[in-house]
C-alpha cells in the first residue's frame, strides 16, 4: 500500500502548479489541514550533513505523504499534524540497494519555516526547508530514470 501511495505521489509531481506554498506554520485548528508543500531536505547522520534534495508533502488517497524525491538515501511515509509540526510514519530506503529501515519520528519548527525531524528508530536528523513548487520542475527533475525511477515496473510508475 505504501509503495502504491508513493507511486501516486511521483505521478502527482508532474502536475504541480508553479504556485509557492506558505508552510511556515501548520494550521492545527480546522478539520482539514492543507499540508501541501515543497521542501529542500537534507539528512544528517554520524556528524555528516548530506546536501539538500527535493522533498514534498502531498495528499494521496486521503492521507498526507512526505517523500524525499532524489538522492541515494530517501524516505517516504505518512505525516499527521501535531502541534506546530507533524509526526512521520514510514521508511528510509535506497533506490539502488537494500537499506530499507522503518522510521517513526516527529518534525518540529526549526526557525524561518524550516522543520527538523528526529526518529526513534534511526540516529539521523532530517531538515526540511521550504521551497516553491516550481523549484523542482515536476517529474523532469533529474529525469525519470533518476534514482531507479521506473525500474521496478519497467514503466513510469517507479518506486
Amino acid at each position: 500500500m505504501l509503495r502504491l501511495a508513493f507511486c501516486l505521489l511521483l505521478a502527482l509531481v508532474a502536475c504541480w502548479s508553479g504556485k509557492a506554498s506558505d508552510t511556515t506554520t501548520l494550521d492545527n485548528r480546522g478539520s482539514e489541514h492543507d499540508l501541501t508543500a515543497s521542501y529542500f531536505c537534507s539528512i544528517e547522520q554520524s556528524g555528516f550533513k548530506y546536501p539538500g534534495y527535493p522533498c514534498a508533502i502531498r495528499k494521496i488517497e486521503g492521507r498526507w505523504m512526505l517523500a524525499k524525491l532524489a538522492g541515494s538515501q530517501r524516505f517516504r511515509g505518512e505525516v499527521r499534524v501535531r502541534g506546530e509540526g507533524f509526526t512521520f510514519e514510514g521508511e528510509l530506503y535506497c533506490p539502488w540497494g537494500d537499506c530499507v529501515q522503518t522510521l517513526h519520528g516527529v518534525f518540529k519548527p526549526a526557525g524561518r519555516g524550516a522543520l527538523r525531524g528526529t526518529f526513534r528508530d534511526a540516529e539521523l536528523i532530517v531538515t526540511l526547508v521550504p521551497a516553491p513548487d516550481s523549484a523542482f520542475g515536476g517529474a523532469a527533475y533529474g529525469g525519470d530514470g533518476y534514482g531507479g525511477f521506473g525500474e521496478a515496473t519497467g514503466g513510469r510508475e517507479g518506486r
